[in-house]
């Protein structure tokens, strides 16, 4: 299925695809790449042979995106799965497993767009790059690294490299913690969530 809906312009179509049978995919790299369905739920998804999600949603202009079923127990690649996707905002990849992946590289690269992400079940324990991992996510407010070690990572060069931003007291009423951060800071930048109820921006 890798690049299976790359470039397809569907703005107004109502994308449904749980018909398909998916249960012996292995690779769904650059599957919506560059397309630009509004949603995509592939909440009907059998993942659990696929290997490779690579680029799977880069450039696609896509601002809701339903993994909720996403099986990625045997992924190894999820780099550039959502790089310079501008549309999305939210996107909540709690229910992944991480633990045989060893590539992230630039997996949200230039999300410029994205606010809140959940990666309460991500671990980095085979993970071997990581590499401006968040690059140019300049929006980010939430960001959930609760039991993501990167200690043993052994490039997560420029992971949180953003743009700088406004350091205003609140944002739609909330308090906001302003936190620098470099990439082999990760452990002071957890204390520093731990220690505060505020949303907080990385720059």
């Amino acid at each position: 299925m890798s690049n299976m809906f790359f470039g397809f312009d569907s703005s107004n179509i109502n994308l449904d695809i749980s018909f398909l049978n998916t249960k012996n995919v292995t690779n769904m790299s650059g599957m919506f790449s560059h397309s630009n369905f509004e949603k995509i739920d592939l909440s009907s998804f059998n993942t659990e042979k696929v290997t490779d999600m690579g680029g799977m949603f880069s450039y696609c202009k896509s601002k809701e995106i339903n993994l909720s079923s996403f099986n990625t127990k045997n992924v190894t690649n999820i780099s550039y799965m959502f790089s310079e996707n501008r549309e999305l905002e939210n996107i909540d990849l709690s229910s992944f497993n991480t633990e045989n992946v060893i590539n992230m590289t630039r997996m949200f690269y230039y999300c410029d767009h994205l606010k809140n992400v959940n990666l309460s079940s991500f671990k980095a324990n085979k993970v071997e790059n990581m590499e401006l991992m968040f690059f140019w996510c300049y929006s980010l407010l939430n960001v959930d690294f609760s039991n993501f070690d990167i200690n043993e990572v052994k490039n997560k060069s420029e992971l949180f490299r953003l743009s700088s931003l406004d350091a205003t007291n609140d944002i739609n009423g909330n308090q906001v913690k302003i936190v620098k951060i470099c990439s082999n800071s990760f452990d002071e930048f957890k204390k520093q969530i731990s220690s505060t109820n505020a949303k907080i921006i990385i720059v």
